[in-house]
């Protein structure tokens, strides 16, 4: 009796939960589709490593026609150098130090937002985003405001390691993806163009990140170069991996949530 008792209670849960919720598991891929996948997350890196220094020249192409309408042309210049044992691109424009009044502004800026947002009802994920940025300007600001003749960087320097940083994100997204999208229970087609759309996306999304970061360190001086770089350049690339993940895992669950093949019980 007890045990029938439990099965009865065990089929009343089982009709109230619904089939996305607790207690449910999706099951695993064959063994045997494992290969091809992984080769064709290969296949996706080849071509980025053929490809990828033809796609950084666009980038810097479109970036230095959008930034010659606010730098005059002759400050905008595109160099040579190395990644991976091949030639790749990147801008170079003057920089400018911070005038005295320009980073006492900033760090004070900074402080207010250090000490007051944390006292405010703003939503903790902003309050703690804020902060962060806050703090990496507000150290920025007392560099320039005490040292500014031993800040050891050029914008040749930061623009290197800001295409090589974008670069490197290329050839992460088809491996993390391919990491994280091959359990789930929908098409390889699907998967792929995740990839694709996503790389895509980062390379129209720095045309306009790379013009405005040199845009800033050219006209208002080296003091934002530390929070461009930390805030926004990998930190925001990691945000819309994830974001283009959780997007493409709300589409696929409201259109599995039904399906009782996929949903399985784990009891």
């Amino acid at each position: 009796m007890p045990r029938q008792h439990n099965e009865s209670q065990s089929g009343i849960a089982k009709e109230l939960v619904y089939y996305h919720r607790s207690y449910r598991k999706i099951p695993v891929p064959e063994k045997r589709h494992l290969i091809p996948f992984l080769c064709l997350i290969i296949i996706i890196e080849v071509l980025l490593y053929l490809f990828s220094p033809d796609l950084n020249y666009l980038v810097n192409r479109y970036t230095q026609k959008i930034l010659v309408r606010s730098v005059p042309f002759e400050n905008v210049n595109m160099i040579w150098t190395e990644f991976l044992w091949r030639s790749i691109t990147v801008l170079n424009v003057p920089g400018s130090y911070p005038a005295m009044w320009f980073t006492m502004i900033n760090l004070i800026v900074a402080l207010l937002i250090v000490f007051i947002i944390p006292q405010t009802k703003t939503p903790k994920p902003i309050t703690v985003a804020l902060t962060l940025m806050s703090l990496i300007h507000l150290v920025s600001a007392l560099f320039f405001l005490f040292v500014p003749d031993r800040f050891p960087y050029q914008v040749i320097d930061f623009s290197t390691t800001y295409v090589v940083m974008v670069m490197v994100t290329w050839f992460l997204i088809p491996v993390v993806y391919g990491f994280i999208l091959y359990p789930l229970p929908s098409s390889v087609f699907s998967k792929i163009f995740m990839i694709v759309f996503t790389l895509t996306f980062s390379s129209a999304f720095n045309i306009f990140r790379y013009s405005i970061f040199l845009y800033l360190i050219n006209v208002h001086s080296f003091i934002f170069m530390a929070i461009l770089f930390f805030c926004f350049g990998f930190l925001l690339d990691m945000i819309f991996i994830v974001g283009f993940y959780s997007f493409y895992l709300s589409l696929l669950s409201g259109k599995l949530q039904h399906d009782m093949d996929v949903w399985q019980w784990l009891y």
